[in-house]
Parts: structure tokens; C-alpha cells; sequence
């Protein structure tokens, strides 16, 4: 082996993290020793070096993207696979004060193909605020289901936009988080949170690990009536209480995108279902047009849900009925590939 393709001990060690917890508690929060890493280096250098030296052989780089979702994807199977549900900043120290304007990446490495699977990725002129009272990220991802076959890796690389020109911007957080999949600190069918502490802040990550999932890419589509509307919709699977927000408008009350075809632009279209458990998707909207009731323009709010029992390779359709409109959400199931 050439020797400038050699790792250290230092590098192997980065992606050892030493989990700490009871055993017990449904949620478990594990907190990851910081490290001596330069916050100035959005990948760090031995991880980086690690990563290409262990994968460049098989044409995985280190800025690649995955591909997804899966539907239908041939040499597929039930597999083990990770639900998110959040990811957040908490203990913003190093001179930084809230709020702050964040942009980057959040992405999950997997051992389908260790290319980045983006939870969160907004570029800088899309930053999102982040305040003490509201510090989590509007998800956007996965875009395919994350399998946890194999360890988890989630990198992260966000940063702080400054304030005003002569202001410069910040790293607010290089680092990477290590779920380990099998072993006695696996907790299969639990909900837990990790959390890396960095120079500026902890990122935490909170995730259910599923032991037989099915990938369910969802689509909503108005079908009858007024597109003119804010609201909230969620996934949920049966034996679980935390929400996957699909698209959320309802505290600032801005009109949800609908395409020409009528599709509703979620920020999030991917969840994993239990093989043998059952999909909920529900809705709460509120009328927000011209034609609304009400001085201010905004109609009560209106909510109804649908569920979809999991399935491998099929489609499940159901109705919506809110009212003042009607949507067709539509659930395409699909195993999780091999490779």
C-alpha cells in the first residue's frame, strides 16, 4: 500500500464514538467526547483522508450523492432501517447568540452505498433562523430510505452566515456521528437522540431504529376544490409518537405550494414503515384566499387523516376530505435494496 494511502490510528479512531446510556429509558441521549478537530475545515482532514482511502476503490467519493427513493428497485428485501425525526442545534456557545442564520448539510452514510443522503442541505442564500425557542431544521430528507445494515454515519458541515458584510461567516459545526447498528449499544424499536459536541454547539440527532422496514415515498395532490391554503401534514407509524413532518406552514402562515397538476410541495416525501405495521398521514390545513370566510381572510382550520397497512412493491391510495377541498394521497411502497 502507498504510503501516502496509509491512515492513522487518529483516523480509524474518528469514527469509533463511545456511546454511553442506561439501557432502559425509551429515549436515550448519547453525547460524543469532542475531539481536537479544526472547526475551520468543513470535512476533517483524517476523516477525509479515511473515507477516500477506504472507498475510493469502489467509486464512491466523498462529495457523492445517493440516489433515491427506491421504488420498485430489483434485489430488494425487508431491511433494518433508521427513522429521522429531528435534528437540532442545542448549546450554542463560542460567542455565537440567537438567532442564527444557518446553511450547509446534515446527510446520513449508509451501507447501501456511503454516499450522502441529505436530511437538511440549504445553500447559503437559503439560510434557515434557528432561534433558542425554535432551534431544529426543517427537514428535507432522506430522499431514499437509510438501511441499517451497517453503521451510520451522519456528517455534518453547517455554518453561520454573518449578520451584516464586513461580518464573515462562521462553522458552526464539522463533525460526524456514528450510530452503531449492531452490538449491545443498538436499540432496535426504540427512539433515541445523539448528540456531537462541538466549539460552538452540539448538533442532535433523535431517530428510531426499525428492525423490518419498508420505504414509503408519499405524494399529495389536491383533487377538488381550493389549492389556497396553509396548514401541517405528518407521517406517523403505528408504535411510534414522534411525527415526520412532511410540510409545515402553520406558524407563519404562508401559503403551501401546489403545482399546475396539483401536487403539494413537500419538504419531505420519505418515511419507513414497519413491514407488518401500518402508515398515518394527517393533515391540518386552513384556508388562506381571497374567497375565505372571516375579515381576516383566513377559514377555520379542517383536518382528516388516512392510513396505509405496509406493503412491499404496491401503491396505496386514499382520500383526504377537508372540506372546502379534497386530496388524494398516494403511497408508493417499496423494499430496500441490497446494494
Amino acid at each position: 500500500m502507498p504510503a501516502e494511502t496509509c491512515v492513522s490510528e487518529a483516523a480509524a479512531a474518528i469514527l469509533d464514538v463511545a456511546v454511553a446510556g442506561d439501557g432502559e429509558a425509551k429515549r436515550q441521549l448519547v453525547a460524543v467526547d469532542d475531539d481536537d478537530d479544526d472547526d475551520s475545515e468543513p470535512n476533517p482532514y483524517e476523516y477525509r483522508v479515511f473515507f477516500e482511502w477506504l472507498w475510493d476503490y469502489y467509486g464512491c467519493k466523498i462529495d457523492d450523492v445517493t440516489r433515491g427513493p427506491t421504488f420498485r428497485t430489483p434485489g430488494a428485501r425487508i431491511s433494518p432501517c433508521v427513522e429521522v425525526y429531528s435534528c437540532r442545534v442545542i448549546d450554542l456557545t463560542g460567542g455565537l447568540e440567537w438567532p442564527i442564520d444557518v446553511f450547509g448539510f446534515v446527510a446520513a452514510r449508509d451501507g447501501l452505498d456511503r454516499k450522502r443522503n441529505y436530511i437538511f442541505n440549504r445553500p447559503r442564500g437559503d439560510a434557515q433562523t434557528l432561534t433558542a425557542e425554535d432551534p431544529s431544521f426543517v427537514l428535507t430528507g432522506p430522499i431514499r430510505a437509510i438501511n441499517c445494515s451497517q453503521r451510520i454515519e451522519f456528517e455534518v458541515d453547517l455554518k453561520v452566515r454573518g449578520k451584516t458584510q464586513s461580518d464573515r461567516d462562521k462553522v458552526l459545526s464539522a463533525r460526524y456521528i456514528v450510530y452503531e447498528t449492531m452490538g449491545p449499544n443498538c436499540m432496535v424499536g426504540w427512539v433515541r437522540s445523539k448528540a456531537r459536541p462541538g466549539k460552538r454547539c452540539s448538533v442532535e440527532v433523535t431517530f428510531a431504529h426499525l428492525a423490518g422496514a419498508v420505504e414509503a415515498a408519499i405524494e399529495v395532490r389536491v383533487v377538488q376544490g381550493s389549492s389556497g391554503f396553509c396548514g401541517r401534514f405528518v407521517a406517523r407509524t403505528d408504535g411510534y409518537d414522534d411525527d415526520v413532518v412532511l410540510v409545515d406552514s402553520s406558524n407563519d402562515g404562508s401559503v403551501l405550494a401546489v403545482a399546475d397538476d396539483g401536487v403539494i410541495k413537500l419538504t419531505r416525501s420519505v418515511a419507513v414503515v414497519e413491514s407488518t405495521g401500518v402508515l398515518k398521514i394527517h393533515a391540518i390545513i386552513a384556508r388562506n384566499d381571497s374567497s375565505s370566510s372571516g375579515d381576516d381572510g383566513v377559514g377555520v382550520a379542517a383536518e382528516d387523516h388516512a392510513e396505509f397497512a405496509a406493503q412491499r412493491f404496491e401503491s396505496s391510495c386514499r382520500t383526504l376530505d377537508l372540506g372546502f377541498c379534497k386530496m388524494l394521497a398516494t403511497v408508493s411502497w417499496s423494499m430496500i435494496p441490497l446494494i
